[in-house]
């Protein structure tokens, strides 16, 4: 892990209390599409800096308007996309990076809190998956982002999707069914 990934992690769990669940799901080789509800701007540093993979992120292109932003973006491999008119070029860089055993992160959304908006969800990650044969693995992200309050990372079940326009449901259904592991409180038993 380098030095500023690891800077953020630490940081983003001193600030936000971070806990992520489930990560075993994502698998430890081979591309992988992470599919996840996208409710803060701190939502892909979050995915980046707690991931134990490499992971390229795919990022509106108007976040390159911004000279220290766009610095990371270009240090941790982020793919440019414009959300009206995605190119055919973005999508072959993303095929590209899944074909090459990579993982990619995207937010079907296509901006915060999209299905809260009513926003249409956007088609990549099951057009992706579609044709590369490489897993969906859905990532629910709980919590509010203020200080010292508590953000849960919690990854879903992987799978592949076989209809592009089913696939779409698919993905923001198996995102919206992921729950918080309940916790189980242990009573020591008393001896009669």
């Amino acid at each position: 892990m380098d030095a500023i990934k690891k800077i953020a992690r630490n940081g983003m769990r001193l600030l936000f209390r971070v806990e992520v669940i489930n990560e075993h799901k994502v698998p430890k080789e081979g591309g992988a599409i992470l599919c996840s509800n996208h409710i803060s701007a701190f939502d892909g540093p979050l995915i980046v800096a707690f991931a134990n993979r490499k992971i390229n992120i795919v990022a509106k292109k108007e976040l390159w308007n911004n000279k220290l932003i766009s610095y990371f973006l270009n240090k941790y491999n982020a793919i440019q996309v414009d959300r009206e008119k995605p190119s055919i070029a973005s999508l072959r860089e993303m095929k590209k990076v899944l074909c090459n055993g990579e993982v990619l992160a995207l937010f079907p959304e296509g901006t915060r809190n999209g299905l809260a908006k009513e926003v249409e969800v956007k088609g990549g990650a099951s057009f992706l998956s579609t044709i590369t044969q490489k897993p969906i693995v859905p990532i629910k992200i709980v919590g509010k982002y203020r200080l010292f309050h508590k953000i849960k990372l919690i990854y879903g079940n992987p799978f592949v999707v076989k209809n592009k326009q089913e696939g779409i449901k698919e993905i923001t259904d198996a995102i919206e069914m992921i729950k918080e592991p309940c916790k189980v409180k242990v009573y020591k038993q008393k001896n009669c």
